[in-house]
């Protein structure tokens, strides 16, 4: 809309207007006597429009003239200490390219020390730092802001300029010689150089009035949709809660049901399937997501038998004597079980797996990292050979069957089980899974995993988990039947969610694709 209105493209022209080269050769004028009556200084000579190539075609009343042609760049740094009680404007103060004030103090609140410029009611202000999030204001107030801003007198209609500066025109012209360095600037001299498309006056004033209307109603549309999206959102939550805490699989289907039968009214974004992925996994491992069967084997007989095997394995030097961990407790334990259902350790239905190789005599193997594992899916993602990745120091061998856990930032979840032999990262863990892989993948991807391994984080930039903390881990068992019949339903379950991202992917797409090929339509 912005573009529209800067190009002449918003409103119709009225060919007996005065046109904008009359209105610009008053404004030299009168800038000429401001400089004689010393009121503002003489600025530096920017090059004459003629020299440069133009932005766009302009309607014949239009013309273009240079920033410092239409308003001074004023400059009135002062001591902050006299102005206590002055509202105080820094860059963080204005909302990014939406030309809207945000909440600000007073000078003494905001405990400024150094000078400030000094501005006056009608005036714009414009910050010079990152010029790419246009951030510009225009005010009705006196105060004090940033040295890191220009307050700016306009010369012509000063909602028209300030339209102008945030319209992709502007931009466009201000960030051209940026250096791209973390806090780009706009100098004095670059923003005076600006070109601006000037339409004649009464034109300005019939622009700023329709753009007005158009973001009042703008504004109308966007609280409808947020407040569409508030509803939608409660409700979406409502019925995840409501599948969530079902006390049995029976409970279960009838939520899975009312959700499949609102999913399109519920679901609208790629990013509304991951709590429900969580969610359907917190099922899965609370012995909610199938049915539990009289005839299958109690865990607690499978861990007596996994204990056995753990000895065997110890005594015949296959793996390492585990260090103890405290016996589970029931006072303690997450949350209450099937009863055919058991608490173990961690240690006690997997091996965690320590084999350092040096990477050199692998260099055709596959080398997988934390970076190529999806955050929270379980998906190995693309990955290339030890030699390819250029790896150099010590990494573990792991072998077909493992399964590959992060220690490292074990908020991200990333977990994958392998099919194939490689070497993986020193900050992963190859494990060994005593009951059912895909299973116990399952349970590491879960939030019931994932409270007990972040619950020691000590919120560091990289923290860890390390052997000790996995160990104890406390892991919710089924009975070996049951884990199978769970594997087998999450995986029609994540099939079903992987498609609906999938397509709720593809018709975002296709709204942006609409949305441009709408503006470029408007543009042209």
């Amino acid at each position: 809309m912005l573009q529209l209105a800067v190009r002449g493209q918003l409103v119709p022209q009225n060919e007996g207007e005065e046109p904008a080269d009359s209105l610009l050769e008053r404004l030299r004028a009168h800038r000429t006597q401001l400089i004689k009556s010393k009121a503002i200084k003489k600025p530096k000579k920017v090059p004459p429009v003629a020299a440069a190539p133009l932005p766009f075609q302009v309607p014949p009343t239009w013309s273009w003239a240079r920033f410092v042609d239409v308003a001074n760049i004023a400059s009135n740094l002062v001591k902050p200490a006299k102005y206590p009680s002055a509202p105080h404007i820094a860059p963080n103060n204005i909302e990014k390219a939406t030309g809207r004030l945000l909440p600000y103090q007073t000078v003494a609140e905001d405990g400024v020390r150094s000078a400030k410029h000094r501005f006056r009611a009608g005036q714009i202000l414009y910050s010079k730092i990152r010029p790419n999030l246009s951030k510009v204001i225009t005010v009705d107030f006196e105060g004090l802001c940033s040295a890191d801003m220009y307050p700016i007198d306009p010369w012509i209609d000063r909602r028209y300029l300030h339209a102008y500066m945030l319209s992709m025109a502007f931009l466009e012209q201000a960030t051209d010689d940026d250096n791209r360095l973390a806090m780009p600037k706009v100098n004095q001299e670059q923003l005076s150089a600006v070109m601006v498309a000037v339409p004649p006056l009464l034109e300005q004033k019939r622009i700023v009035a329709k753009v007005d209307e158009l973001m009042g109603l703008l504004d109308r549309l966007e609280a409808a949709r947020d407040s569409r999206e508030s509803t939608r959102l409660a409700l979406r939550n409502a019925a995840l809660a409501a599948l969530q805490y079902a006390d049995s699989a029976e409970e279960v289907e009838v939520a899975w049901q009312r959700i499949a039968e609102r999913m399109d009214d519920l679901f609208t974004d790629p990013a509304d399937v991951e709590p429900l992925r969580q969610t359907v996994l917190q099922l899965a491992v609370r012995g909610r997501l199938v049915r539990q069967a009289e005839g299958d084997e109690p865990a607690s007989v499978l861990l007596e038998q996994l204990a056995a095997d753990k000895a065997q394995l110890v005594a015949a030097k296959k793996i390492k004597r585990p260090k103890r961990v405290p016996a589970v407790s029931d006072d303690a334990v997450p949350f209450a079980l099937p009863q055919s259902w058991a608490w173990a350790r961690f240690v006690a239905v997997a091996n965690i797996a320590s084999n350092l190789v040096k990477p050199g005599e692998h260099s055709s193997k596959p080398h997988i990292a934390p970076n190529n594992i999806e955050k929270g899916t379980g998906r190995l993602l693309p990955y290339q050979t030890v030699g390819d990745d250029g790896v150099t120091s010590s990494k573990h061998w792991f072998t077909a069957g493992q399964i590959l856990y992060s220690k490292i930032r074990p908020n991200l979840s990333k977990v994958v089980t392998i099919d194939f032999d490689g070497l993986c990262s020193a900050d992963m863990y190859p494990i060994d899974a005593w009951i059912d892989r895909d299973y116990l993948q399952a349970y590491m991807l879960s939030g019931a995993f994932l409270e007990q391994v972040t619950g020691d984080d000590n919120r560091l930039a990289m923290p860890k988990v390390n052997q000790e903390q996995l160990s104890r881990v406390m892991v919710a068992v089924p009975p070996l039947a049951e884990q199978r019949r769970i594997v087998i339903k999450l995986g029609e379950l994540v099939g079903l969610l992987d498609r609906l991202a999938e397509r709720l992917e593809d018709t975002k797409n296709l709204h942006r694709a609409f949305a441009a090929a709408a503006v470029h339509h408007l543009e042209a």
